[in-house]
């Protein structure tokens, strides 16, 4: 019982984790090909802005964890 129990927590604790790590990872995604697409400088310029606010907070999540 008590290893199915912290079977249940672990899945319940990478499905959270997967969650948490996958929003941050589809802005990134997003902003880039936005960016890429637009193609002039100041769009670029702000989607990379945009990339590492999103990197800093990527990995706050990953020193949380």
């Amino acid at each position: 019982m008590y290893i199915d129990a912290s079977f249940c927590r672990l899945r319940s604790f990478t499905s959270d984790a997967a969650h948490e790590l996958r929003t941050p990872l589809n802005r990134i995604g997003n902003v880039a090909e936005v960016a890429l697409l637009e193609g002039d400088s100041e769009r670029m310029r702000s989607g990379i802005e945009s990339i590492q606010r999103t990197s800093e907070e990527l990995s706050s999540i990953v020193r949380s964890l």
